[in-house]
């Protein structure tokens, strides 16, 4: 599946988590849910349209809020 992924690192968990509550504000205001992995100092986003199985205008959309 093509699809846009991020991976960030992070001095600590509090960070982590700013971030993980950051892309959940976005994905609620954009109603588009990228799958979320984390853990202590690491956050990866992938992001594609699950039901298009494709990256798709939303997508990229999301991808550009989260830079």
């Amino acid at each position: 599946v093509f699809q846009i992924k991020t991976k960030r690192k992070f001095d600590d968990y509090k960070q982590t988590m700013k971030f993980v509550n950051g892309v959940a504000k976005v994905s609620e205001k954009l109603d588009h849910h990228p799958d979320v992995f984390f853990n202590y100092d690491t956050v990866t986003v992938e992001i594609y349209s699950h039901s298009h199985n494709a990256v798709t205008s939303k997508d990229i959309e999301f991808a550009k809020k989260l830079s």
